[in-house]
């Protein structure tokens, strides 16, 4: 045995639509955990969830495979099923590996389903083996109601109803360990908050008015016995006299009439998936055709993709051809833009020398002024000149014809020697 640990685990137990579902919504309102792969909610069955691990049902389906039954088997071969043979070795490990992985983080781990009524003494024996805390709720309801809900849900007639309850009855009789709590669906309907106190006494569970009134509706119910239920004396759990039991069902179903029942319930079956077979073949027929319209149309989506395809490519081709054209016309503009940087230059160098030219004419304008002045101021040099040389020559004539003269010639000539000397 392994060391034991703090974890609690919860086996709840009950026939098939016994309130096994909406004694889990209550737990899991006080806190209880169940894990998160859990089957999902089905539609007019249980629209709220079925608290029930995959693994675990399908582990117990195997278990009760291995004894040659089924959860709906009425027969007792099964119903000393405690796996402990070398047969359930394989299943003995999966069923260490499942409860190791465990059912949430809560105080209380609570794993629920129906088979275990005939599968429980499995689970506890490795349980035992693993030094796991375990403990067991029992849940009843009254088998009128039972029945009634199993022939709505499955289309089991009355009389295969409750034997089918009667099997399971004596497996939770002969399996159950001392201890166990047990509840009834209408103490749950009825007083949620009163029967999670009496198992708050029991187990780690917080109970919550609030939540509670949340998680438990009264309107779940759907079937009632009242008055008309088959089994009154039914009432004791602890103490059922099955042979007695077994002779007020055969009373009130004989199991003539519970076969001529589930025959009739068979051949309307029949009758029920030879309608939905023809529907079936119609639905086929008109698929087929669908079909034939759907290949056309997928055809014709192969030309559409094909054309796409085509255009595509020729749009990454212009897309290209696009992309090199913004190249050369992004060239052009910076060759623009450098043209008319140049041109800002020439522009400018041409104002700059159309200026420079302006003072070229400006200046030449004054040299030519200076110029006129200069030939005016030359020309009356020159007249001033040739007056001058008149005088002069005048002068010279006068003086030549004084020095011509003998005496005044000869004094001028020895003045002259004399300055030279």
């Amino acid at each position: 045995m392994e060391i034991v640990n703090s974890r609690h685990i919860l086996f709840l137990v009950g026939m098939h639509r016994s309130g096994t579902s909406a004694l889990c919504a209550a737990l899991h309102a006080c806190g209880a955990s169940f894990g998160g792969d859990l089957l999902e909610p089905m539609e007019r069955v249980n629209e709220r969830g079925f608290w029930e691990a995959k693994e675990v049902v399908a582990l117990n389906e195997r278990l009760l495979g291995l004894v040659g039954a089924q959860w709906y088997s009425v027969t007792s071969q099964h119903l000393q099923l405690n796996g402990a043979g070398p047969e359930f070795e394989a299943e003995r490990l999966e069923a260490r590996e499942v409860l190791q992985r465990g059912f949430g983080s809560g105080p209380l781990e609570v794993v629920k389903d129906p088979r275990f009524c005939i599968t429980l003494p499995f689970w506890l024996s490795v349980c035992r083996d693993m030094g796991l805390q375990a403990s067991v709720c029992v849940i009843f309801r009254a088998p009128l109601e039972v029945c009634q809900s199993l022939q709505e849900r499955d289309g089991f007639p009355p009389g295969y109803g409750i034997r089918l309850l009667r099997t399971y009855l004596r497996g939770i009789v002969t399996s159950v360990p001392p201890g166990t709590l047990y509840a009834s669906y209408d103490r749950l309907l009825e007083d949620p908050v009163g029967l999670l106190r009496q198992l708050e006494v029991e187990l780690p569970l917080f109970v919550s008015e609030d939540q509670l009134t949340s998680a438990v509706l009264g309107k779940m119910k759907h079937q009632y016995a009242g008055r008309n239920e088959i089994l009154p004396a039914l009432r004791d759990y602890n103490n059922i006299d099955f042979r007695a039991l077994d002779s007020q069902i055969e009373a009130l179903y004989p199991i003539e009439q519970t076969l001529s029942d589930m025959a009739s319930n068979l051949v309307y079956r029949g009758r029920e998936l030879t309608r939905i077979g023809e529907a079936h073949a119609r639905a086929l027929q008109t698929l087929g055709n669908r079909d034939a319209g759907l290949e056309e149309q997928r055809r014709e989506l192969v030309h559409a993709s094909e054309t796409v395809r085509v255009l595509e490519k020729e749009r990454g081709t212009t897309e290209q051809r696009l992309q090199e054209i913004g190249h050369l016309h992004s060239r052009a503009l910076a060759t623009v833009n450098e043209r008319d940087g140049q041109i800002r230059d020439f522009d400018q160098r041409l104002q700059e020398i159309g200026e420079l030219h302006t003072r070229a004419l400006h200046i030449i304008e004054e040299r030519e002024t200076q110029k006129f002045d200069l030939e005016e101021k030359l020309n009356k040099i020159e007249r001033s000149y040739c007056e001058m040389t008149e005088v002069l020559k005048e002068s010279e004539a006068h003086l030549q014809r004084i020095l011509e003269k003998p005496g005044v010639g000869f004094i001028f000539r020895a003045m002259w020697d004399y300055e030279k000397r």
